[in-house]
């Protein structure tokens, strides 16, 4: 399920012994928010102080990679 809390919550009124999963769709799009938001933050401070380094950087942080399992 979804990671956000009101599901939890939801899910241990009802069923207060049941294990909750949280699936790997969701767990990814929260991590690339917010390696998108330092990437994002990093690259103002590095652009501040004449460094391009993480120009055109975003799909390298952000593209899928294969999934190891």
């Amino acid at each position: 399920m979804d990671i956000w809390s009101a599901y939890r919550n939801a899910v241990r009124g009802v069923l207060p012994k049941a294990g909750i999963v949280h699936e790997k769709v969701h767990l990814s799009t929260y991590l690339n928010k917010a390696v998108n938001i330092v990437r994002k933050a990093e690259h103002r401070e590095l652009a501040s102080s004449g460094r391009q380094t993480l120009e055109s950087t975003k799909y390298l942080w952000l593209r899928n990679f294969p999934d190891p399992c």
